[in-house]
């Protein structure tokens, strides 16, 4: 749910996510528009991979797109709730940290909520990952005509990932565990670097590809 009314967000129009986004609420916020960013990623990334099957056999679990196109509906379809998933968590954040009391009660409830508006940002970046993953094995297979698209979809992956770590981060910063705070960051630096490493690997190849013509 939003401040602004009870649609869900991944239900509104593009241009009514776009003016919400913009307006001077508190949700949604950066991690919900990192999920949008990610779910048009793997959106785009399910285009090229319809492509390269042959259109009368897309149910062909034979056919070696079929598994790659299935897992990025999978990642598109968790890419989709995250978006709404954030704004809850963050909006949780917001309603316990009214509570000023300072007692163990509300501090615990208020590192509880710290950890959720943590974590969903956290599986944001995991499943943008796993976009470039699928994309890396579709570079071989992918239509030609769409390898843009691909490229398209693996640039955008990636930059998910370093911006749903901006929301990892600035909760991390405020876990009164440092050792959980370190073990996140951890985590996160692992994943930014691999998207780092396998978008130059995707882009390597889709030159190499577009060099010998195929």
């Amino acid at each position: 749910m939003t401040q602004s009314g009870d649609a869900k967000l991944i239900d509104m129009t593009l241009s009514g996510f776009f003016d919400v986004v913009a307006a001077r609420v508190s949700t949604p916020g950066g991690g919900a528009v990192a999920g949008a960013a990610g779910a048009l990623a793997a959106t785009l990334a399910r285009m090229v991979a319809a492509y390269s099957m042959d259109k009368d056999k897309q149910s062909d679990q034979g056919n070696p797109v079929w598994p790659i196109a299935d897992r990025l509906r999978q990642l598109d379809e968790a890419l989709r709730k995250s978006i709404d998933d954030d704004a809850a968590a963050y909006g949780a954040y917001v309603a316990v940290s009214k509570d000023k009391s300072g007692t163990p009660e509300a501090r615990e409830k208020r590192q509880q909520a710290t950890r959720q508006s943590m974590g969903v940002p956290m599986e944001i970046a995991a499943k943008s990952s796993d976009v470039l993953e699928a994309l890396e094995s579709l570079v071989g297979l992918g239509n030609k005509w769409l390898l843009s698209d691909l490229e398209a979809a693996a640039i955008l992956a990636e930059a998910t990932v370093r911006c749903a770590g901006c929301s990892v981060r600035v909760n991390a910063n405020m876990l009164s565990d440092s050792g959980e705070a370190s073990e996140a960051r951890s985590r996160l630096d692992a994943l930014e670097q691999g998207a780092k490493l396998r978008l130059s690997s995707i882009l390597q190849a889709l030159n190499e590809r577009l060099k010998g013509g195929a």
